[in-house]
């Protein structure tokens, strides 16, 4: 395939500090692959950094299945605050004790925990496609991640068009 060859062939020259980046336009996300040789350790040898933006939560969490560690530098937790909040602790509290009234558990009812999971989830997907969900992923990582492309490269390139 000439896109695997031309992938691999701008990461050799990146690895080997003939570039200093390079970037790939795909349909869901752009990917830039840059080099930080130049500036901490000569031409060669340099530590690879690749960064995407936009991504989503199943992304990230591919990215995680497949052991590929990244940072999210524009992620901010101080946003957390201002989502909608949890039932109170009295109605958590008097669904608890009528369980434990009947001699059940409040763990035996999942469905009781709902709105926290929708909370948690809508928290999850809230960055998707924002400039926040940029993804950093540099040392060993890097290799990962060009593994990763070689293998699913159909996710970024489309199979019909020029």
């Amino acid at each position: 395939d000439a896109w695997l060859d031309s992938f691999n062939s701008a990461f050799q020259l990146l690895r080997n500090g003939h570039s200093p980046y390079f970037y790939v336009c795909a349909s869901q996300m752009t990917l830039l692959f840059r080099s930080t040789a130049e500036a901490e350790h000569g031409p060669v040898n340099g530590r690879i950094e690749i960064l995407i933006s936009p991504t989503t939560k199943g992304f990230r969490d591919t990215l995680t299945s497949e052991d590929v560690a990244f940072t999210m530098p524009l992620y901010s937790h101080k946003n957390e605050e201002n989502t909608p909040s949890s039932p109170s602790s009295s109605a958590k509290e008097s669904k608890t004790e009528f369980l434990e009234s009947i001699g059940l558990s409040v763990d035996s009812f999942p469905s009781l925990q709902a709105h926290q999971v929708f909370i948690q989830e809508a928290r999850s997907h809230k960055h998707d496609f924002r400039p926040e969900s940029l993804v950093l992923i540099d040392g060993a990582s890097s290799q990962a991640f060009f593994n990763y492309v070689l293998c699913n490269s159909g996710q970024l390139v489309a199979s019909t068009g020029s």
